[in-house]
């Protein structure tokens, strides 16, 4: 009871550290933030740009405390396991399968579930993650399964040459294959399709997006069960971890189609968990890697689209909807949010947009420099629109 208490006094201190933050100027103007704005605008124009920042701290925090908690082997005390039949964890560790997730809620917890059932794995990430985190799963393996063999879990890094081929001699050596479908942060462009021959195309939340189509694309072709399961976090102390039903071959289907069929189908399946936990979802922070060429024209906005005479004396604010404001290393930025380009901006500018993201500005208070540009290219707008 005591360690269960220790936990949630360190989550709640984590929680209060990142609610500190989330009002500062620093949260709309950082990189990081417009990122994320832009891909909800796209992907959830229902939200609100209200809601954008409350998202981002959402966002945040439940990467700190995934990274808190992967180390915490007392966590699983406390976990609760949903659709998890007996069939299926047999399924696991008698088959070799191929195990997928999504960054979302505490991603690590599939990891610490298969460590904890002792459940031998081989997983596909980044060079720099597996140099980063690869001796914590280790440790955790070995401290959790002493009795285990001396060699529970494998690593593959995903840059790596013949890539489909070490993951095919993994699953014939009866090992488990864990892959995350969306991709990962930092690691650039992770779409594996070419060598798999199709574009892996599918439709996210009525957008295209490149799929990770390849994991099921293994899955058909290797002729085992495609298992996915996903985190949430109902409450700062209540983790829980999904199971989807799994998934198995189709000889009926060619391998193309399969991987497409099946991957639309889990990802469909997983957006209606994303809307009840939109702010749980790491992937908000890179989403727009995997969105396809044609999906981003680079138009200039300063363009000029409007001619109506200018009010001086109306109230104006950024738009943001379609702007956002950024530094980096002093160096200030405009951020287009419909084609994620980025234009650069002077002090003097960026100083008149952060006080126009915080509140309503006056035009005629900063005279006739550049604020009509501003005005006509959409980048500021009445306050009342």
């Amino acid at each position: 009871m005591q360690k269960q208490n220790d936990l949630s006094n360190a989550r709640r201190r984590i929680f209060d550290a990142i609610s500190e933050k989330a009002d500062d100027i620093e949260t709309i103007t950082s990189h990081r933030f417009n990122l994320i704005s832009a891909n909800l605008f796209r992907f959830l124009p229902h939200v609100s740009f209200d809601l954008h920042k409350p998202i981002y701290a959402e966002v945040m925090l439940h990467n700190q405390l995934t990274h808190f908690e992967q180390t915490q082997l007392d966590i699983l005390h406390s976990i609760t396991v949903e659709n998890l039949s007996p069939e299926l964890l047999q399924l696991m560790r008698k088959t070799p399968c191929i195990l997928s997730s999504f960054h979302l809620g505490n991603y690590r917890l599939m990891n610490l579930f298969l460590t904890q059932n002792k459940i031998p794995y081989t997983i596909v990430i980044p060079k720099e993650s597996m140099q980063k985190e690869g001796n914590i799963f280790k440790d955790l393996y070995q401290k959790m399964c002493s009795n285990a063999s001396s060699d529970p879990i494998r690593f593959i890094e995903m840059e790596s040459p013949a890539l489909s081929l070490k993951m095919m001699r993994e699953l014939k050596q009866g090992r488990n294959l864990f892959i995350y479908f969306d991709g990962y942060r930092g690691a650039g462009n992770l779409q594996d399709n070419k060598r798999y021959g199709q574009d892996g195309q599918i439709y996210f939340f009525g957008q295209p997006l490149l799929a990770r189509v390849g994991v099921a694309y293994l899955a058909q072709m290797a002729g085992v069960p495609l298992i996915t399961g996903i985190s949430y976090r109902k409450s700062l102390d209540d983790l829980r971890l999904k199971f989807f039903d799994p998934v198995f071959p189709d000889s009926k289907l060619t391998r193309e189609q399969f991987a497409h069929d099946t991957t639309q189908s889990l990802y469909d399946r997983f957006s209606s968990d994303l809307t009840v936990y939109p702010g749980q979802w790491e992937a908000w922070l890179y989403l727009h890697r995997s969105l396809p060429c044609h999906e981003l024209h680079h138009s200039d906005p300063f363009t000029a689209k409007k001619t109506e005479k200018i009010d001086p004396s109306g109230a104006f604010r950024i738009n943001h909807n379609k702007f956002g404001i950024f530094k980096i290393r002093q160096n200030a930025y405009l951020f287009n949010k419909k084609t994620y380009t980025t234009y650069p901006i002077d002090d003097e500018i960026f100083s008149l947009l952060a006080t126009a993201t915080c509140q309503s500005i006056s035009p005629g208070s900063y005279g006739n420099s550049v604020i009509p540009s501003l005005m006509k290219n959409d980048v500021i707008i009445p306050s009342a629109a």
